[in-house]
């Protein structure tokens, strides 16, 4: 078998239904309530879908990038925990170029990754495959490069902290993800376009980048308030909230009421008619408005923005430097995409190919 074979026999092993290591990990995050039953079950289906050999190796034809390229490099993952098996599209990067794999493991997610894990580690025994909660089990590893997933405050205490530890120096390659949210722009209100909307805000209760937290039409949110809220009532029948509402969400709920902002209150979730940085994942901004207000928001937001979707016929437009993407495929990204615009395969190889 070659390298993309190889992977792709480790992710079937690993997402195959009677792989009990795995059954086990998922049971004992819904035990201890660090995601929900329909949460992980959402996203095992979306990885199935995602990770097969023909999306193996078009990343790698995308990129021209020969696998095993980096053998021997040390690259240094600080996983996010946000959502469930969020490190998953970094670890498959960096098995895919040969490096060794160093994954500090989020307390928030701490069982889901290493099921997968133990199995790279028979099928690539060349690679070594590293992974603790802590980051005192990676003291003195001197990385070749850093994958910092986080929030863009916090960026400078860690790099202090993994220099201090002798884990990085300055010239490390860093390559960091700060954004925190995408964009809906929207043109109709049928059934499969508020379902679509509706997975894209609640899914993972809006954590992840990938999340929609900022919506544009050209119709109000009053206009399509008792189709959105129905929509919404059936989506969390199915998928009931993982968190009660934080008491600031209930604070802004009673504000928005006494100053007569329209809105959508259910179920712990908040959508409110107003155009703002987004800044909490279970407040999504509604604005109504055309392309030219988008086109504003975008400018003046872009550092924290991911992704900008549409309805999927529509999808495929250039908007102030995002491509819009299908709004179908928010929650099911393409093992290809983009986080924060950057190639993890192209970044990796460009930083570190020519370092003896």
């Amino acid at each position: 078998m070659n390298y993309a074979q190889k992977l792709y026999y480790a992710v079937s092993s690993w997402l195959r239904p009677d792989n009990f290591t795995l059954k086990e990990a998922i049971e004992q995050s819904v035990d201890e309530g660090l995601f929900s039953f329909p949460d992980l079950k959402y996203q095992i289906r979306a990885l199935k879908q995602t990770l097969t050999l023909p999306a193996i190796e078009r990343w790698l034809a995308l990129t021209s990038v020969q696998p095993g390229t980096l053998e021997g490099k040390k690259i240094l993952s600080l996983n996010a925990g946000n959502l469930p098996l969020v490190g998953v599209h970094d670890l498959i990067g960096i098995t895919l170029t040969g490096a060794d794999y160093n994954g500090k493991l989020s307390r928030k997610d701490p069982y889901l990754l290493p099921s997968f894990l133990s199995i790279l580690q028979q099928e690539f025994p060349k690679i070594q495959f590293i992974w603790s909660e802590s980051l005192s089990d990676f003291g003195g590893m001197k990385a070749d490069a850093l994958i910092y997933t986080g929030s863009e405050e916090n960026r400078n205490e860690v790099n202090n902290l993994l220099k201090s530890m002798n884990i990085i120096s300055d010239a490390t390659p860093t390559l960091t993800r700060t954004t925190h949210f995408s964009v809906a722009w929207i043109q109709n209100r049928n059934q499969l376009t508020m379902e679509e909307l509706t997975n894209a805000m609640l899914r993972y209760n809006g954590h992840g980048c990938r999340s929609v937290a900022m919506v544009v039409a050209p119709f109000g949110l009053k206009e399509i308030e008792c189709h959105l809220a129905d929509v919404i009532e059936l989506f969390w029948m199915e998928n009931p909230p993982h968190k009660p509402p934080v008491k600031a969400l209930l604070y802004r709920y009673a504000y928005n009421r006494a100053s007569g902002t329209n809105q959508i209150w259910m179920n712990n979730f908040l959508i409110e008619e107003r155009m703002e940085k987004p800044e909490h994942p279970s407040v999504v901004q509604w604005f109504q408005g055309d392309e030219s207000d988008l086109r504003t928001f975008l400018k003046k937001h872009r550092g924290g923005i991911q992704t900008v979707y549409t309805e999927d016929d529509k999808a495929g437009d250039e908007l102030e430097g995002f491509i819009t993407e299908p709004l179908s495929s928010s929650q099911v990204p393409p093992l290809w995409w983009k986080p924060d615009g950057v190639d993890t395969l192209e970044w990796l190889i460009s930083n570190l190919e020519d370092i003896g």
